[in-house]
């Protein structure tokens, strides 16, 4: 590819956004990276990119809650599923909810690039425009398809809310925050000193108001008129 192309790659794992940095690093790709679904959702409504990867399984928003609400924001716009996860139901329902793309991980880093050029540089007899279809009760939902309002889905304000009542990652997916220190592991934390014990609480209490504001921003990006 002669030009330069922008991609934003979600996933919750560091060394493997890591390894995709240092292997496109002198490639046409250049890269952004977000570390969970709510920066991967905030910096899509912020920016603009050429292609968008998301794991499915993030800390505080999962990657087919994200897409959906991208889809319906920037619907042009190719987003690749980067998962774990092999099921061929889910797989289905990832399409549905709006990825134009299922990969399943390990993947050889060849091979994933390749399929970013696929879908960077899709062949004309190919539509990579998804649809999504939205079953609601709420017919003001359909009645709005010719504004040039931004269409929301209901299943999108329910995200805000939960991300508002609970933001701490699942506990099956720990965020390490120092010293190989996780947020789950209490029982390590009895031996530390007083001070790390405090400067590891505050840290938390920082990292959640900085969250808190994301998710107040995310709010005025997806109902502007709020």
């Amino acid at each position: 590819m002669s030009l330069e192309k922008t991609i934003l790659f979600a996933d919750d794992d560091e060394t493997l956004r890591f390894a995709v940095n240092e292997y496109f690093e002198n490639s046409t790709l250049i890269f952004d990276f977000a570390e969970n679904g709510v920066v991967a959702l905030d910096k899509s409504l912020s920016n603009t990119y050429d292609l968008i990867i998301l794991d499915i399984s993030m800390p505080f928003m999962n990657g087919n809650d994200a897409v959906k609400t991208i889809k319906a924001q920037k619907p042009d716009i190719p987003v690749l599923a980067y998962t774990g996860i092999t099921d061929p139901d889910k797989i289905d329902q990832f399409i549905k909810d709006g990825f134009n793309k299922v990969v399943s991980k390990p993947l050889e880093f060849n091979q994933l690039e390749e399929i970013i050029k696929e879908l960077l540089n899709p062949k004309p007899k190919e539509d990579l425009t998804v649809s999504l279809n939205v079953d609601t009760p709420n017919s003001s939902l359909n009645s709005n398809l010719d504004s040039k309002k931004p269409i929301i889905g209901y299943e999108n304000n329910t995200i805000i809310n939960n991300l508002r009542e609970n933001i701490t990652p699942p506990s099956e997916k720990p965020v390490i925050i120092e010293d190989n220190i996780t947020q789950f592991s209490f029982s390590s934390l009895i031996d530390k000193p007083k001070d790390f014990l405090i400067q590891t609480i505050q840290k938390q209490e920082v990292e959640k108001k900085e969250l808190l504001n994301k998710i107040k921003d995310l709010e005025a990006k997806i109902n502007p008129d709020i």
